[in-house]
């Protein structure tokens, strides 16, 4: 049998030297006027060639998907067909490589219209609820595509509320366009450079969320009612995911600050100029913190992404650890919730992907005041909370809402009585087993 080696390229003469010993070797390019030491044949030479006589066909050029395609029209088979990477020396059956058809009408295409909504943590609502609308309409994917507030009319009025162009631009990159690749169901995402660019996808007619979208009048998505609907129609919300290499890095930085293994502790700050009243009381979290007995419990303070790189004082919190790379990417925080033992914090948006993790456990302390919009009583019932009572969206029982002040006593109670539950639902699942 004959082995055929496809594009003379640097990486030919590695190729031949591992299967020197192993097979006859044929040398082919698409047009065969190459300048080698053996004889190159071209595409339509080899398609003449006996096919029972030929093993396989190595690529061994970048352009492997042209190669391939050329090869199909040539009637040669895919299971036939290797690529050789040179990055790690290995070769490959394109079989195996083959990426995922996408098609248009399969997919959702969901608009995040920047002119009523902000670079936030409410972007993981606008995403799971995509995700439901999805699967409503028995679509295979979704297409994410960020409408700016921006407009080519020089007489149309935009700016951005709440944060000034760089903070803006930073949350784009950081937070809300990073945040769509933690759903597995996430094809593509793209960001437009003015409103007007979205009209050929509007004038398409296909499959759109939110369904009656309006350019010139846009409305946000109503996330009550439809978790509510969704919720009691049993479905699963927990449908976040970070991507496998975001996994990866986290599994990669626990071992070297948990190397024993302990139950991972995430204690999460908000450390923002604005709205203070909402921030974490340092000094209670740092005073619950040290009362941790470190022979069972690793703990990581994940820093607010504005302050990710001040210096932590462990004087303060006890031994533990800070991980820069989660407060700054969103992907490397939901990659780090799904290997908590518990993640715990106030109430603001970092922990708010925490609700939609499989198995992810969290406490977070809600609070009550008339002082700031954001945690009125009235605001708090729009959103969907009842005081006293956890978020009916909660994916496990073991996601608990404290609606107390975040005092050391009051942490030590939430987190031990939740531990509680987690180990005696332990214990039971083991003996059962």
């Amino acid at each position: 049998m004959k082995t055929v080696i496809y594009g003379i390229t640097d990486t030919t003469e590695t190729v031949k030297s591992l299967l020197a010993s192993q097979a006859e070797l044929i040398f082919a390019s698409t047009n065969g006027d190459e300048v080698y030491q053996h004889e190159v044949v071209s595409l339509e030479d080899l398609s003449k060639m006996d096919r029972s006589l030929i093993d396989r066909i190595i690529i061994c050029s970048q352009h492997v998907n042209e190669i391939t395609n050329d090869l199909l029209r040539h009637n040669f088979e895919l299971d036939n067909i290797y690529f050789f990477n040179h990055h790690d020396n290995s070769i490959t059956n394109c079989s195996a490589l083959k990426l995922e058809t996408i098609k248009p009408a399969t997919t959702l295409y969901a608009i995040y219209d920047m002119d009523i909504n902000i670079p936030s943590y409410d972007v993981f609502t606008f995403i799971v609820l995509a995700e439901q609308k999805r699967i409503d309409l028995g679509l295979a994917h979704i297409h994410f595509v960020v409408v700016p507030a921006n407009s080519s009319c020089e007489n149309d009025f935009s700016m951005n509320v709440l944060y000034d162009s760089d903070d803006f631009a930073w949350r784009m990159k950081n937070l809300v366009i990073p945040a769509f690749s933690c759903l597995p169901s996430c094809k593509g995402y793209s960001k437009l450079a003015f409103r007007q660019e979205i009209t050929p996808l509007l004038q398409n007619k296909i499959n759109l969320f939110p369904a009656c979208y309006s350019l010139t009048k846009p409305k946000p998505v109503n996330n009550i009612p439809d978790y509510r609907n969704y919720v009691n129609a049993g479905r699963n919300l927990a449908v976040l995911k970070a991507p496998t290499i975001a996994a990866k890095l986290v599994t990669q930085f626990l071992k070297t600050v948990n190397s024993q293994n302990k139950k991972l502790v995430v204690i999460v700050l908000r450390e923002l100029q604005g709205q203070k009243v909402r921030n974490n009381n340092i000094d209670e979290w740092a005073r619950f913190s040290r009362s941790l007995d470190r022979e069972h419990y690793s703990v990581l303070v994940l820093r607010d992404s504005y302050n990710m790189f001040s210096p932590l004082d462990e004087t303060r919190f006890g031994q533990c650890s800070t991980f820069p790379l989660a407060s700054n990417d969103v992907t490397i925080r939901v990659a780090l919730y799904e290997k908590s033992y518990i993640v715990m914090g106030v109430s603001s948006g970092a922990l708010y992907p925490a609700y939609f993790i499989k198995g992810a456990k969290a406490i977070k302390f809600q609070f009550l005041t008339e002082h700031n919009p954001t945690t009125t009583l009235n605001n708090t019932l729009k959103i969907g909370l009842e005081p006293n009572k956890d978020p009916f969206f909660v994916t496990n029982k073991y996601q608990k809402l404290i609606w107390k002040s975040d005092s050391s006593d009051n942490i030590k109670k939430a987190f031990n009585e939740l531990v509680t539950d987690i180990e005696s639902t332990f214990d039971v699942e083991c003996r059962e087993q």
